[in-house]
């Protein structure tokens, strides 16, 4: 029982909300009503009965005979009861009318027939208007006015193949189709356009300040991208003959309603920004995050052993340009980084410093090589000086031991000899201490190391 219930309210609800059903229903409820009006006022108001129409007719007309008397009463129905019709048509096209006039100055449409005819389709079902989209965009000749454009449904939207569309309620977005055709209901409007061609985008230029503070120029970027064909970063299903254009419906939706608000600067108005306009600050903000993230001389002059320095700049740029691309329903499938340069005002400031940071870091390479190079003179200095201190320690004691007596003098006689000796010894090592002190000292005074 509840199964045929549920059928009987599904076919009601078919024919309540279905569009087209429903413009075929008020049509017929239109029709019945000015017949049951015309039937109405011919019974009431007419005071000649059919029947005796029909005895004056073959009266006057006795050759005649031979028409059926139905046919008569016919005949005498439409002379004197459509004139009944009169005022429930006039009504309904006063009502038309109407309406027309109301729906030509909310939508400041220009002619008068494009309202008549929206009033006809969106109530009767009557001359529905169409629409052509491809290439990404309507399909409106010039200086026409297309109601579905304008207005919005009732009418039929043929999708070329390599486009989709998001159609928008008033109050939530209703669907997305591609590559069809379709009928679009009542308060149904097209919210936005994507072509599934792979896009080209360009950004001339792109300025930040580096992390050490100067104002680096990114220019000609160039990148494609396209729809996201997956759920995830990364994700994306291929071309193929049965689906040459795949898309993800969360792409579309995050595509239209992730999309920020910016000041239009011939209008001075806050209007929303396109889609292309913005991957192409989505793009712009990853690569400003990524200069604002790194020192000036790892972009300029990088310093990659056994390594592309572009292709790693470019892999580490891929990253977060994906995942905002991401966010506005778009993948990433090429970028170019372009080149670096500094901004023409900081230009002269960059280059100056950059020689004086190049030259005082050689300058300081070159220090420290002479600097190993002194201490290692005089680290043998010293070791020359010990082993000659050395050596003179054990000339003494050499010496000392060398010390002989002449035969034939007596005992004072050898004592004296022997201090002579040893005085004339001393004598003679002090004045040799005092050679080597004073070259080492006139050494000193020239060595090449720094001051302090």
């Amino acid at each position: 029982m509840y199964k045929y219930w549920w059928r009987f309210q599904a076919n009601i609800n078919r024919v309540v909300y279905d569009e087209r059903a429903s413009s075929v229903v008020r049509l017929l409820f239109v029709i019945s009503l000015t017949f049951t009006l015309v039937l109405l006022g011919y019974n009431l108001f007419e005071k000649q009965l059919p029947v005796y129409w029909v005895q004056e007719f073959k009266a006057h007309f006795p050759y005649l005979f031979w028409i059926p008397v139905t046919i008569v009463r016919i005949t005498h129905f439409i002379v004197y009861g459509f004139r009944h019709a009169i005022i429930p048509v006039a009504a309904f096209v006063g009502i038309v009318l109407a309406s027309a006039y109301y729906v030509q100055d909310v939508y400041e449409l220009p002619k008068f027939k494009l309202a008549r005819q929206y009033i006809l389709a969106a109530f009767l079902g009557i001359n529905y208007p169409r629409l052509h989209i491809a290439e990404g965009k309507k399909q409106i000749p010039l200086g026409e006015v297309n109601l579905i454009d304008t207005i919005g449904g009732p009418g039929y939207v043929h999708i070329r193949p390599g486009n989709v569309v998001l159609f928008e309620s008033l109050r939530s977005p209703s669907s997305v189709r591609a590559n069809t055709f379709n009928f679009i209901s009542r308060f149904e409007t097209i919210k936005e356009i994507v072509s599934l061609e792979d896009q080209h985008g360009f950004i001339e230029k792109v300025g930040a300040k580096t992390k050490d503070g100067i104002e680096i120029m990114m220019r000609d970027i160039h990148f494609r991208y396209r729809l996201r064909t997956g759920r995830r970063v990364g994700d994306h299903e291929r071309r193929r003959a049965k689906n040459p254009y795949p898309f993800s419906v969360e792409a579309v939706q995050d595509m239209a309603y992730n999309r920020s608000v910016s000041l239009n600067p011939s209008t001075r108005v806050p209007e929303l920004s396109k889609w292309h306009t913005t991957i192409r600050l989505a793009v712009d903000g990853a690569i400003t995050d990524y200069i604002k993230a790194h020192k000036f001389d790892q972009l300029t002059a990088p310093n990659f052993e056994d390594a592309d320095p572009r292709a790693e700049i470019a892999k580490a740029m891929n990253t977060g340009i994906r995942m905002r691309l991401r966010n506005v329903g778009a993948e990433l499938l090429w970028f170019d980084i372009g080149h670096f340069a500094v901004s023409d005002r900081m230009k002269e400031i960059v280059a100056d410093q950059r020689v004086d940071t190049w030259s005082a870091r050689w300058d300081g390479d070159a220090m420290v090589v002479r600097s190993y190079g002194e201490a290692r003179r005089l680290a043998y200095q010293d070791m020359g000086r010990a082993e000659g201190q050395a050596d003179l320690l054990l000339s003494i004691i050499q010496a000392l031991d060398e010390v002989g007596f002449e035969e034939g003098y007596t005992e004072g006689e050898r004592q004296k000899q022997r201090l002579h000796n040893l005085r004339a010894i001393i004598w003679a090592r002090v004045a040799q201490i005092l050679d080597t002190l004073a070259d080492e000292q006139r050494s000193g005074s020239q060595s090449t190391l720094p001051p302090g």
